[in-house]
């Protein structure tokens, strides 16, 4: 029986990119002899996307206090939760993420529970440390998770700095993954800053497969 690898990446949102650097990972994990399998925090409020009720919460209530720009940021997240989507485009998306992500839905309880029921656990890759966040997802540092089964592979933190808002909880949640690569030099140079420590500077998964 192949050992299972869980996959903690962004696919939703109807987006290009987040969607075949998900499928590429689990296809390459799948091709060296793993079962690669996507997981997906369930609870969302929308459909096709992460929005789940006390991440909204937690986001709405940090915008408020670390914000410049509150309305804007508000106003901005609350279009982009119900953002217009042609419905060609929305079943096109819903059948390859059936088909060929095939996410398995777990509570985040459950996940932790769970855990030692697989070999390890892969974040990456995609924007899934945005560093500007005001929600800061443990799932996507692998929280829920034994230490010595966390493998960040090229997460990218969208910027080249972290605000200070969130430098102490990047710095503890990087600090417990032994296993780290990153997407971008400026990826290496926050880390390297954060924690005095050189980590590899990996390709993202679309680019490990052929056309």
């Amino acid at each position: 029986m192949k050992k299972k690898v869980g996959i903690c990446t962004l696919y939703t949102g109807y987006n290009y990119g987040s969607a075949l650097q998900a499928y590429s990972t689990k296809y390459v994990l799948n091709e060296i002899g793993y079962n690669g399998v996507i997981l997906k925090l369930s609870g969302s409020i929308v459909s096709g996307r992460d929005v789940r009720i006390k991440k909204s919460i937690v986001l709405m209530i940090r915008a408020l206090l670390y914000s410049t720009s509150k309305g804007k940021f508000i106003k901005s997240y609350l279009n982009n939760s119900k953002k217009d989507i042609n419905e060609l485009t929305i079943n096109e998306f819903d059948d390859f993420y059936r088909n060929k992500i095939q996410p398995i839905f777990i509570t985040y309880k459950k996940l932790k529970k769970d855990a030692n029921t697989y070999y390890s656990f892969i974040c990456g890759s995609d924007q899934i440390w945005n560093s500007t966040s005001f929600y800061v997802d443990p799932f996507y540092f692998l929280r829920f998770s034994p230490r010595n089964k966390r493998i960040a592979y090229a997460p990218s933190f969208g910027k080249t700095y972290i605000p200070d808002y969130n430098k102490s909880k990047f710095k503890k949640y990087i600090s417990e993954i032994d296993y780290i690569s990153v997407r971008e030099q400026s990826g290496q140079e926050i880390i390297n800053e954060l924690l005095n420590i050189n980590v590899n500077i990996c390709l993202d998964p679309t680019l490990l497969l052929t056309k």
